[in-house]
């Protein structure tokens, strides 16, 4: 059975509401895959339903609203194509600038040059999220759906034989690679909370996870934000001691120092950097 039937047979476990708001979530993220040509069909498809097509009738049983929504999105193919063209992330590193498309990553040496494809998504039915590349190892978070409709993301290290190192039940906000770990952030559908989990190249998780999302990690400190759903920054090294630094709505490493949007006591947000050692 096609995944956009199944999530419209699928019953309601939760409240009416909730349910079917989780059914036009899920029935977007199928029709975020189409491209121009199968989006026009599906929209013709159901936006003029024949008796004799199941899908089109279980989808008429949906409010007007939501059959509204659903289909201005699939309407909107074009707009969201083109926005597929424009990267989802650069990363800088080794003298090269790589970026992530969908189904691509690109990358042009700093100094200017040839553009050189680097890799397509290892597995069919799925889009490049994230990208880490540190010295000669390059590692993606793929987003793809799973059998529920919702996605799900895999961790790939992709220099040499593509290789697959965890599956994740949720989509994560941020990768990267310090020493021999795999550092991201998801956000915990059971806790419903945001955490940080590390991982070693091997697929096996390197202690508890940490609350916070993920700003940056370098040399076994990870620097988080969003502590206990607030705008605190926090710095936790090694052995798990958490001391809070700033306070940050976004941030990178940059040359020894923490560089991004910083909160003062009145409220008022400026760019800047700290260094990444010290207090208040």
């Amino acid at each position: 059975m096609p995944i956009s039937n199944r999530i419209l047979d699928a019953p309601v476990t939760d409240t009416i509401a909730a349910g079917y708001a989780h059914k036009e979530q899920s029935l977007r993220d199928v029709f975020v895959r189409l491209d121009v040509s199968a989006s026009r069909s599906m929209y013709a498809r159901l936006s003029s339903p024949r008796s004799d097509d199941p899908l089109a009738e279980r989808f008429a049983r949906l409010t007007a609203e939501r059959r509204a929504r659903l289909l201005g999105f699939l309407a909107d193919v074009r707009r969201r194509t083109a926005i597929n063209d424009i990267p989802r992330e650069l990363v800088v590193a080794d003298g090269f600038v790589y970026w992530v498309l969908p189904r691509q990553i690109g990358r042009i040496a700093v100094a200017g040059g040839t553009s050189q494809l680097v890799a397509q998504p290892p597995i069919k039915d799925a889009l490049f999220d994230h990208l880490a590349v540190d010295h000669d190892r390059i590692v993606v978070a793929v987003a793809r759906p799973s059998r529920s409709g919702r996605w799900k993301t895999e961790v790939w290290q992709l220099d040499g034989e593509p290789r697959r190192i965890t599956t994740i039940d949720t989509l994560v906000s941020r990768l990267i690679i310090d020493g021999e770990t795999i550092v991201w952030s998801r956000y915990n559908t059971k806790q419903e909370e945001v955490e940080i989990i590390v991982m070693d190249f091997a697929g096996a998780q390197q202690g508890a996870s940490l609350p916070g999302s993920l700003l940056a990690a370098h040399d076994g400190m990870i620097y988080t934000t969003g502590y206990g759903w607030t705008d605190e920054t926090y710095v936790i090294d090694r052995d798990r001691r958490e001391r809070r630094i700033a306070r940050a709505t976004d941030a990178t490493l940059v040359n020894g120092r923490l560089v991004g949007r910083f909160i003062d006591d009145e409220f008022n947000t400026t760019i800047g950097s700290i260094p990444t050692v010290g207090g208040d």
